[in-house]
């Protein structure tokens, strides 16, 4: 193995600092689990060899965010934020060791890039060092036609921790998964609220949680009708119910800004925490909180602690970890803050409205527009819709006749089933000269039968689609793309089918509510295999509440919550409320609500989905390989 000769640098000295401050993280955090990692037992020769790797990680990670928030220090003075972000638009068939891409020349400046190579960092006035090596894996640029594509660096960095030579200590290595990326900051997490997250009864959340305040409890609370005495249905009354769950599971990070609390509820329902925070927090609170199931008796050296990916809805064994992280505001497009997506989706369509060719626009009817394909009409259409089918070409405009509709009661605007649109890749629904309000409808042909069934293909899309108006998703789509939605958005039970070939990756923008309703209620038992995960990131500018009592939801990807901009003076008017049951089983007690982040959005292109106004490093897949014998040299 070949050493790159020790390189000392102005940047260096300007971040060593930083490197002292995480290598007592490091030491803080030597004995806690790593997530979703083997364990691997530490002999006394290694510790120092292991900090002094966990500290070269760290550096790597925040010299990269740092100097990529000031694009300048490595653009010799003369770049701007627009020159970086240009220079991320180069074609991924360029090779990626021989083009114009700052941050891959960023990366070559701190670690060595050639196979068996490392370069070593030793740390002024301290003894030991350590080395970095990175691979480039894969490359999607930022896309900056009219597809809009985040920009995401896929690395391999290993670093090698290497302690004082005089001291017949051992190195150790450390491998991750390294993710460079402008995807907008709310799809970074299994969960992300900028107000309250509360986890009522017990749901399974596997991946990490940013949220300004967590609320947990045993307790969850639910709706049900009840008759009143004239029997008329329509007379029903809304009942709350509490129920006793729980606890909750989470296997991850929670990140809390430095003033924020970690709280549970003793009594419920009720307005404030009727107990006291979590001081620290504790791992015993962490433990009694965010743990089900008892950490089984085994005499094995290495436990698999986390959630099998399989089973996402039976809990692992470990407990979450509480970082402080007073993050900025979250924004959800570039140079854009979060809660604009009412004034995105009208300026979409008004520029959609302006390409489009006569052909390309379809002028409001009365009935509403049936997008299927022809093989499976049976017959003449229901009455209300006419068949419809696209144009040619990549663009279609679709306007509803109700200008001052009431948005509650839409009269239908498109349904749309199979692979009609398959040759489209941006719609835009609205009502008339785009203003009003339109419904729509997207699921398999059998969905909207009087009796449901799961006849028909599923509707099949690539693009980005934009709706002025109420969506509602009704039985199984297959959308890769983004679909913005200034409105509300139900989803039924659905999932999200993957093409052969290609893993989709589906992301809802919504200005308003998005609701998870009666996802698979008739399924009696948990493990049914008729009960499928929807694969989706979920974002609304609204407060986002599921109830998981008496229906199933699975949902692989993340849900996020922004604050609007009429709320944006106030705190606390976006929140997330997860309320779910934990069946009760003694060893491995499931649950009806898991999520479980999908880090497809990283691997995978997404259509339509803008760049975020910063750069993130995403780690996974940490891992202690072993090395060798203890270094004489």
């Amino acid at each position: 193995m070949q050493i790159v000769k020790e390189e000392r640098g102005g940047a260096l000295v300007i971040v060593f600092f930083i490197i002292v401050l995480f290598t007592v993280l490091a030491l803080s955090l030597a004995s806690y689990t790593m997530q979703s990692v083997k364990q691997r037992t530490f002999a006394e020769d290694e510790v120092q060899g292991k900090l002094l790797a966990d500290a070269g990680l760290a550096y790597f990670q925040e010299y990269l965010e740092t100097q990529l928030q000031m694009p300048h220090s490595f653009l010799n003075g003369n770049g701007t934020i627009s020159e970086v972000r240009d220079s991320l638009s180069r074609p991924t068939e360029v090779p990626v060791t021989q083009s114009s891409d700052k941050v891959i020349d960023l990366v070559e400046s701190i670690s060595a890039t050639e196979p068996n190579t490392y370069k070593e960092i030793r740390l002024p006035g301290m003894n030991g060092s350590f080395a970095i090596h990175t691979a480039i894996e894969s490359r999607i640029p930022r896309d900056t036609g009219s597809t809009s594509q985040p920009y995401v660096l896929k690395l391999k960095v290993s670093v090698i921790g290497i302690p004082d030579r005089a001291e017949n200590l051992r190195k150790v290595k450390l491998t991750s998964t390294v993710y460079v990326n402008t995807v907008p900051a709310p799809f970074h997490y299994a969960i992300s609220t900028p107000g309250q997250l509360r986890l009522f009864g017990g749901s399974n959340v596997i991946g990490n949680i940013a949220a300004d305040s967590v609320v947990t409890s045993s307790r969850y609370r639910y709706s049900s009708l009840k008759n009143t005495e004239d029997s008329d249905p329509a007379n029903d009354e809304v009942v709350w119910e509490v129920g006793t769950s729980g606890p909750n599971y989470v296997e991850g990070e929670i990140f809390l800004p430095s003033r924020s609390r970690l709280m549970e509820i003793a009594a419920f329902p009720a307005e404030e925490p009727s107990s006291t925070a979590f001081s620290g927090p504790r791992i015993a609170d962490l433990e009694s909180a965010f743990v089900p199931s008892p950490l089984p008796d085994t005499e094995e050296n290495a436990v698999t602690l986390s959630a099998d990916p399989a089973t996402p809805y039976i809990p692992g064994y470990e407990p979450p970890i509480v970082t402080e992280r007073n993050r900025p505001t979250d924004s959800l497009f570039i140079d854009e803050q979060v809660g604009s997506t009412a004034k995105y989706v009208s300026d979409r369509i008004r520029e959609g409205k302006a390409l489009a060719t006569s052909a390309q626009q379809m002028p409001p009817v009365e009935s509403a527009r049936w997008f299927r394909d022809p093989d499976e009409a049976d017959g003449a259409v229901p009455p209300g819709f006419i068949d419809a089918y696209a144009p040619s070409g990549e663009l279609l405009v679709i306007e509803s006749p109700y200008r001052d509709a009431n948005p509650d009661f839409l009269n239908l605007t498109a349904r749309f089933t199979g692979d009609s649109l398959e040759n489209i890749r941006h719609l835009y629904i609205s009502g008339p000269d785009g203003e009003g309000m339109a419904a729509v409808e997207m699921g398999r042909s059998g969905s909207f039968k009087a009796e449901p069934d799961h006849e028909g293909k599923p509707f099949t899309y690539t693009g980005t689609i934009y709706i002025k108006g109420n969506l509602d998703i009704v039985g199984d789509v297959s959308i890769n793309g983004t679909v913005y939605v200034d409105g509300n958005v139900v989803i039924r039970e659905i999932q999200n089918i993957t093409q052969p070939g290609r893993k989709n990756n589906l992301v809802i923008i919504a200005s308003g509510t998005i609701s998870l309703t009666d996802r698979y209620k008739d399924e009696s038992s948990i493990d049914s295999k008729d009960i499928y995960p929807l694969s989706a990131f979920l974002y609304s500018e609204s407060a986002m509440e599921i109830y998981s009592i008496n229906s199933h939801n699975r949902l692989i990807g993340g849900i996020a919550t922004g604050r609007s901009v009429r709320d944006a003076v106030e705190e606390g008017t976006s929140y997330i409320e997860l309320n779910s049951v934990r069946e009760d089983r003694a060893e491995k007690p499931p649950t009806h609500m898991s999520i479980s982040f999908d880090r497809n959005i990283f691997e995978e292109k997404t259509p339509g989905l803008p760049p975020g106004d910063r750069f993130h490093i995403d780690m996974y897949d940490k891992e202690y390989p072993e090395v060798g014998d203890p270094i004489l040299e």
